[in-house]
């Protein structure tokens, strides 16, 4: 018995017996994955899952996506035609991304081919495990042809749950890179008798984990893996070679004991399969040279800030009259009339010039603002003029941070792909250069360096920690990008300060003060990407005059709401705050809404017994927070410091202590396409927070 083990795919893929004698090796993939249906599309969109568009674009945007169908993909694999099928199956791919108006085009199509070819060509492998999971249209698309997925779960790519993940492989969860090669080592040991093929990026082989796993299959001789190295030449946005490049790859990769095998063009399937073929019982690493883009509509630009070549189809997606050129290119390779005919026969009913004028090219909203994250990134940035003691260290993402205008500067270090190797770079700047240096990745990746940042604090190295597209406002990656912990996970550093700042102008001011001479700790500053404009006035308004980090901001009720409620909202972060914000329109008129800047111990207690107890009609705290915890533990505290401290004046009174109802966040989440679909998902609403306050659901949910 055998089963494609994906958690994401366990309720679909049924368990199914290995059929190794069939006339095409594409028919025992088909069995070995089992075939689901294919018939009519039935399709029931939960409330709220069609991202930002109404119920009626959504329609017309899903009609207008094509895909090529069964028929014509099974032709070209009986005909052994892989560039025409290629070409088709990337078709199939641009409907995926262009589904979600989200997705990683760029690098889905250049391992295309490795992709079809193991799945589809080699019936040995047991596994075969896409570690560079930005390419996971391109899985997707592999197995809609193996049979596996339908043309509705193709078009339900980052729906929600039960749908395709943005950011992930089948087998093994990708995270931030560097994971799976691991994780398929201890399953090659625990099944020597099965053949595993890996595929990574070349980007990808900045992580130090890799080489970890490389000797850890030569040490113990595991020759049932086979590595496939997409070699695109790009990571993210820019080349490999101007971010952090690797000198002479193949010689680092014989001295980890591997025959290395060069492909001449990483697009043929053929050589792909025979590399296969050839690496059995042996430890071999296949460089597949591909490109980026492929189809001579995507190719690279000078970026107009960095000046470094760039490659913005990295993560950019057409738009409509875009995709009808790419596919009218694709279908011209392909050359099959039946495919042709199909299209003609969309352009003329479905997807015309008139259509394709209208549908909208995102589904994201057109909110006017900026995140707290761009702010904080660029206003460090432009600290670097006048302190000469700040350092920048980015982790190939200086879009993402906004240090795209600190590219080139000497105190700027670019590390690629290592967040480890930089915390601790980070540490030694501080430690023998006198820096300060400003850290910035996404915070779920920077957990990775959980222990790095442990050993910083115990040796005094002073550091800042920019913890980027945190909480639940980035929804678009699922689990492995989305980080609901890391409050949690940092509070219990020894003498880091954390810091999730509410709104832009703040996580400036949070930026000022971090690297001033005011504060002389290290920090840990959390990171937003979308905005929140119903928070940035109100939140403004009510912090002027206080200090960033140590003065809890109380938003009192608008008029005309009564001034006294039995209610008070305790939060932190521009998520939450909406929220309470929200319910103090509504449901809670009346009450107040605390917001605590920092997890700080240096908040003074009369602070909080202010905050909280000022009108004395406070029967229920509740504080939201898009964590797991880490305000919900901070606010006890403080309440049973103010608790005991009111014992203590008078000893005689009795003090009843209020109610105490949490919101925290618990699980992982799958991949929106909007973010109310990922809040309601995780009942971060406003009805859902008034259920929990009035007993309807599970405490702390």
């Amino acid at each position: 018995m055998y089963m494609y083990s994906s958690r994401p795919w366990r309720d679909i893929v049924p368990i199914v017996h290995i059929q190794t004698c069939m006339h095409h090796m594409y028919r025992a993939t088909q069995a070995r994955f089992g075939r689901m249906s294919c018939g009519p599309e039935e399709h029931r969109l939960p409330k709220g899952l069609h991202g930002e568009l109404t119920l009626e674009q959504h329609t017309a945007h899903r009609a207008a996506l094509f895909l090529v169908g069964k028929p014509a993909i099974d032709a070209a694999i009986d005909a052994c035609q892989w560039a025409r099928l290629g070409a088709l199956l990337r078709v199939n791919v641009l409907a995926v991304c262009k589904g979600a108006e989200h997705g990683w085009i760029g690098g889905s199509f250049s391992c295309l081919e490795i992709l079809s070819s193991l799945h589809l060509r080699c019936d040995d492998a047991a596994e075969v495990v896409l570690s560079k999971g930005h390419a996971a249209a391109a899985q997707y698309a592999v197995l809609h042809a193996a049979g596996v997925m339908t043309e509705g779960q193709l078009k339900d790519y980052k729906l929600g749950k039960g749908c395709p993940e943005a950011h992930a492989d089948l087998v093994c969860d990708t995270g931030s890179l560097g994971q799976c090669l691991s994780i398929v080592s201890g399953m090659a040991a625990a099944a020597p008798t099965e053949r595993f093929a890996v595929v990574l990026g070349d980007g990808e082989l900045q992580e130090g984990q890799n080489y970890e796993a490389l000797m850890t299959i030569n040490h113990l001789g595991l020759t049932n893996i086979t590595l496939f190295v997409d070699m695109n030449g790009f990571q993210s946005d820019n080349r490999c070679a101007d971010i952090m490049p690797i000198h002479d790859l193949p010689a680092v990769l014989v001295g980890f004991g591997f025959e290395v095998v060069q492909l001449p063009d990483g697009h043929d399937s053929d050589a792909i399969t025979a590399a296969w073929v050839a690496a059995k019982g042996k430890k071999v690493v296949v460089l597949c040279p591909t490109l980026k883009g492929y189809t001579g509509h995507m190719d690279p630009i000078v970026h107009p800030v960095t000046k470094l070549e760039w490659q913005p189809w990295h993560t950019k997606i057409p738009s409509w009259a875009q995709y009808v050129a790419v596919i009218d290119t694709l279908l011209g390779k392909a050359n099959c009339d039946a495919t042709d005919a199909r299209w003609s026969h969309h352009r003329a009913t479905v997807l015309t010039d008139a259509v394709a004028a209208a549908l909208p090219n995102t589904q994201r909203p057109g909110v006017v603002g900026q995140g707290t994250g761009k702010a904080f990134g660029e206003r460090i940035v432009a600290l670097l003029a006048t302190n000469k003691q700040l350092a920048i260290i980015d982790a190939d993402l200086a879009t993402s941070c906004g240090f795209n205008a600190a590219v080139g500067h000497e105190r700027y270090f670019e590390l690629g792909v290592a967040e480890q190797d930089a915390a601790s770079f980070a540490a030694g700047l501080a430690l023998r250069g006198g820096m300060l240096p400003v850290l910035g990745t996404y915070s779920n990746f920077l957990k990775r360096c959980f222990e790095n940042i442990f050993i910083n604090q115990a040796q005094g190295a002073r550091v800042v920690y920019a913890g980027y597209y945190s909480g639940l406002c980035y929804h678009t990656d699922g689990k492995s990008h989305q980080s609901i912990n890391d409050l949690s996970v940092m509070v219990g550093m020894p003498g880091l300060m954390v810091v999730d700042p509410a709104s832009p102008n703040h996580a400036v001011a949070v930026a000022e003060w971090a690297v001033g001479t005011e504060c002389s700790q290290s920090v840990y500053v959390r990171l937003r990407r979308t905005p929140c404009p119903a928070v940035d006035r109100v939140f403004d308004a009510a912090a002027t005059g206080l200090h960033p980090v140590h003065d809890l901001v109380v938003i009192p009720a608008p008029p005309p709401h009564a001034e006294r409620s039995e209610f008070v909202f305790v939060t932190i972060g521009a998520l939450a705050t909406e929220l309470a914000l929200e319910c103090q329109s509504g449901w809670a008129s009346g009450a107040r809404v605390v917001v605590v800047p920092a997890l700080s111990p240096a908040t003074p207690l009369a602070s909080w017994h202010d905050a909280l107890f000022s009108d004395g009609a406070v029967t229920t705290i509740i504080t939201v927070e898009d964590d797991t915890g880490a305000l919900r533990s901070h606010v006890a505290q403080r309440l049973l410091e103010c608790h005991s401290e009111i014992g203590t004046r008078a000893p005689a009174a009795h003090v009843r202590l209020p109610r105490l109802v949490s919101k925290v966040i618990t699980g992982v989440g799958p991949s929106f396409r909007s973010r109310p679909a990922c809040l309601e998902s995780f009942a971060f609403t406003a009805a859902a927070l008034q259920a929990l306050v009035n007993g309807k659901t599970a405490p702390h949910s």
